[in-house]
């Protein structure tokens, strides 16, 4: 039987277990899929424990990515740019680490909102769930400007990112945004205000999240009269290219049903 995790603080919301045993059946495979919630001092240990007790691939979630970054002994290309790693695995000794959530999040979108390309984002935050996306967004041909409560955490963000696409500060004159994506930890309803009048009239809002931390953004969304999604669908996306990197399979995700 396989072994298989999530870590985070706090991890008790995930759904990354229900998912990743429709993606079981699918392949046919025996799994075992766990929760860990874990303290910033313990994460490298118990990365390493998981390992050598036999432990086959983890999911990594707020907020050790950055923390699963510097453990790693070799990373994808995009974690090496991103700085963030949500998908570990150990092959003869070595801890490898990718970042999923972007490419996830790209196959969402495009699956479910059937978007043309490019389109303007309006990305809201400029933390470590922010970089985790902007390059496979950029990548995709999209147009991103960032929107932050700290300027300077936004300049660093843009800068990091300009060499991958067209990046830069949301601000006055900026196009009309046909996306907003929320990957502010907390607050985004009180970012978007400023930059309601540039929406699209058929603009559509995401946040990256799901649950509880995304209920007060998606009512201020719903109130606005947008399209509202919250994170889910990215999660099963992001999940799929993890369990590929762990199996060699690669999942239906069309397939995945999800509680209400």
């Amino acid at each position: 039987m396989m072994r298989f995790a999530v870590i985070g603080l706090p991890v008790s919301q995930s759904l990354s277990p229900f998912i990743h045993a429709q993606f079981a059946e699918q392949a046919n495979l025996r799994i075992r899929y766990s929760k860990i919630t874990c303290t910033p001092s313990l994460f490298p240990q118990l990365v390493r424990d998981f390992f050598a007790a036999g432990g086959s691939g983890l999911n990594i979630t707020a907020p050790f990515k950055t923390a699963a970054w510097h453990l790693c002994d070799e990373l994808s290309e995009r974690a090496g740019i991103c700085a963030s790693v949500n998908t570990l695995w150990q092959d003869e000794g070595w801890l490898f680490g990718d970042t999923t959530d972007g490419a996830g999040l790209v196959a969402d979108l495009q699956r479910r909102l059937a978007l043309p390309q490019p389109v303007n984002i309006l990305l809201l935050g400029a933390g470590g769930a922010a970089r985790s996306v902007a390059l496979d967004l950029l990548q995709a041909g999209h147009r991103l400007r960032v929107g932050n409560r700290s300027a300077a955490a936004a300049e660093d963000l843009v800068k990091a990112f300009r060499p991958y696409g067209d990046i830069a500060l949301a601000g006055p004159g900026d196009r009309t945004f046909d996306l907003v994506l929320n990957a502010a930890s907390q607050g985004g309803q009180h970012l978007l205000p400023a930059f309601v009048a540039a929406l699209a009239p058929n603009a559509n809002i995401v946040d990256l999240g799901y649950g509880a931390p995304a209920e007060g953004f998606a009512r201020y969304a719903r109130n606005l009269g947008k399209n509202f999604y919250d994170g889910r669908g990215m999660l099963v996306e992001q999940a799929a290219l993890s369990f590929r990197h762990w199996t060699g399979f690669t999942p239906d995700t069309r397939k995945v049903r999800l509680p209400a």
